[in-house]
């Protein structure tokens, strides 16, 4: 086994961190998605259409998304 460098294993590492960085954020949004996932289910299960129960959660997440206004 040859003795790395100081230079290559940074290397190595900055390489290797690179490759985790797209695995984390696919799990990241794995991890956000979900709730709006049970939300489309629970619409459907309560019997709502696919359609109609996708309209429900972009209503819902879009009217999230807003600042609110408000008088005070």
């Amino acid at each position: 086994m040859a003795d790395k460098t100081k230079a290559q294993l940074q290397a190595e590492i900055a390489e290797l961190r690179a490759q985790i960085k797209p695995q984390e954020t696919v799990e990241q949004m794995d991890k956000a998605v979900k709730p709006v996932w049970a939300m489309y289910q629970a619409y459907i299960k309560v019997g709502f259409t696919e359609k109609q129960a996708w309209e429900l959660v972009y209503a819902a997440v879009d009217g999230a998304s807003q600042p609110k206004i408000t008088l005070f």
